[in-house]
């Protein structure tokens, strides 16, 4: 009893470690330019790039609020971006296959976007509004000069 007591601590074990290494790497692997390719289905890929190019509206409706120096139209542009929106909005199948580093520049956008957001309704000027997209701009650059969706 004991020997079937230690073999299946050691397979608890072993799944554990397991699971906690796929959540934290993904399914991921090494791309040829040193980029990391994420392994997403047809679907999930379109969900993420959904995303993407809603970050990048955002990002565009801010520039152009700024433009007219309207904090209402910077709020406006970022609502439903910033991290408190999300209410799981990112589906588990995705989430599980993304490594730990992506799942964190997607977290410290929408953080970004939310402190945008607050900036802008605090009163605060264009200039530190547009430090801090500029700080967002670098997490998009820095995600895609890191990771791959391919086709």
């Amino acid at each position: 009893m004991r020997v079937i007591s230690w073999l299946a601590l050691g397979l608890w074990v072993v799944t554990v470690a397991g699971g906690g290494f796929m959540l934290y790497n993904g399914q991921a692997a090494p791309g040829e330019d040193g980029r990391t390719i994420i392994k997403l289905n047809k679907d999930e890929q379109t969900f993420v790039l959904g995303e993407m190019r809603g970050l990048l509206e955002a990002v565009q409706g801010v520039v152009l609020a700024l433009d007219e120096n309207d904090m209402k139209g910077v709020v406006a542009a970022v609502a439903g971006k910033g991290l408190e929106d999300l209410k799981g909005g990112t589906p588990m199948a995705i989430m599980v296959k993304v490594p730990q580093s992506f799942r964190q520049l997607g977290r410290g956008m929408h953080q970004g976007f939310s402190d945008i957001r607050a900036a802008a309704k605090n009163g605060e000027g264009r200039d530190k509004i547009l430090n801090m997209l500029g700080d967002q701009l670098g997490r998009c650059t820095a995600c895609h000069a890191s990771f791959q969706l391919p086709r």
